[in-house]
């Protein structure tokens, strides 16, 4: 491997960085990917994956990667997941452990003949800067929704629920180490418009960020049409999936399916939040609970409803959305939402029942329009493979080598 054009990564836990690593080895540039444990053969996450249990011991893309390629750094989620056991964790909690990791990663890099470090947001702030001490071109994978945005959210939403205020999960101190890291990279990788507009407003450079989408998993991509699609009467199946939270607009949910009454049947599928359960009281008996599903089943509970209503505050991505369309269901969803849609008009302002009561109800009302959205849907939701997505990010990583 030539090191003018080889590339490092690493993160703590999951999100796209397997995808990325993927993509520099499909490209023959991958040096090493640091990551916490994956289960692969020779690993550490394949010795205690089954106590541990955690997904990111399994990612996406970890089956194309050579195991002698990936150097595991386990201590930091492994106190992580020690500290949960006794407590329950706060963000400053992960602040600890993203520290951790990244300080131990700024290190290793000292060894590295690298030209391109990627790191992820939250935790590469001294891997970014060692990268800079041995000439390395800095890649910042930003995966998340900007925490000002979501908390700016969370207050207005509390504020119309009558609910006191409930403060975002995401510390000061981290909301400042992203700034510093954004800043120290020389580009910054964004999955939305949503981030790319949020960061712009802010001043962050332009030139500085590039938007890449993600994906679907092919488990969805895979499924037959879903069932019962040329129904023209009955309620209309809703679902909502994730842990109904008020940062994932679930209160907002709840009251547009009470609005509607008998027209529609409401599942939530995932988890009920403590606080959203307080609020609904015994509203949520009126509904279908699922509980949490694996991916495999998921897709069938898809396959069994008309619509997704996924009315977030904020969200970076929203894979939900785009697991859902690849199922063939129409999503309505808020302008928070960074996930793309075929039409602008899914989109509804966020924390507005009204908005999303009369959203549900034009597929209520009109099975035709639910039968061509559904193929909409489905059919844009093809363009989002892992494929494409590696495929971008490899002409990302050569704009960034050709600097060096």
């Amino acid at each position: 491997m030539n090191p003018a054009s080889s590339i490092v990564l690493g993160y703590i836990g999951v999100h796209q960085m397997f995808q990325l690593a993927l993509a520099a080895h499909e490209s023959g540039r991958l040096e090493r990917l640091h990551c916490s444990l994956v289960d692969a053969p020779g690993k550490w996450g394949r010795l205690i994956g089954g106590r541990l249990k955690a997904s990111s011991l399994k990612p996406m893309g970890i089956e194309g990667l050579p195991p002698g390629l990936i150097s595991e750094l386990p201590m930091p989620l492994l106190s992580r997941h020690i500290a949960k056991i006794w407590r329950h964790l706060g963000p400053d909690d992960y602040h600890h452990s993203n520290q951790w990791f990244d300080r131990t990663l700024a290190r290793r890099l000292s060894f590295s003949s690298a030209s391109l470090f990627v790191g992820t947001e939250t935790c590469a702030l001294e891997s970014l800067r060692a990268a800079r001490r041995a000439g390395m071109v800095r890649l910042l994978d930003c995966p998340g929704i900007p925490a000002e945005l979501l908390g700016f959210e969370l207050a207005h939403a509390c504020d119309s629920l009558d609910l006191p205020p409930c403060a975002s999960r995401v510390s000061e101190r981290t909301v400042e180490r992203r700034r510093l890291e954004m800043a120290e990279a020389d580009v910054v990788n964004l999955c939305s418009d949503v981030q790319f507009q949020y960061y712009q407003s802010a001043g962050f450079p332009v030139e500085k960020m590039r938007v890449n989408s993600l994906w679907v998993d092919p488990i969805f991509a895979k499924v037959p049409m879903r069932e019962g699609c040329e129904a023209d009467s009955g309620p209309l199946r809703v679902l909502f999936v994730g842990n109904a939270t008020i940062a994932k607009g679930a209160p907002f949910a709840l009251k547009a399916a009470q609005l509607l009454g008998a027209d529609v049947r409401l599942t939530l599928c995932g988890g009920i939040d403590e606080q959203v359960r307080n609020w609904a009281g015994t509203r949520l008996g009126e509904h279908q609970l699922l509980g949490w599903c694996s991916r495999e089943a998921l897709a069938g509970v898809y396959q069994r409803h008309d619509v997704l209503l996924f009315p977030t505050l904020g969200d970076s991505f929203g894979f939900v959305a785009v697991e859902a369309m690849a199922c063939g269901l129409p999503v309505i969803t808020t302008s928070n939402a960074g996930v793309p849609v075929p039409d602008e008009s899914w989109k509804v302002p966020p924390r507005d029942s009204n908005a999303l009561a009369a959203a549900i109800a034009r597929y209520a009302n009109d099975r035709s329009l639910l039968r061509r959205d559904s193929a909409r849907a489905r059919a844009f939701a093809q363009q989002f493979t892992p494929e494409n997505y590696r495929g971008r990010i490899r002409v990302l990583f050569d704009e960034l080598l050709s600097r060096k």
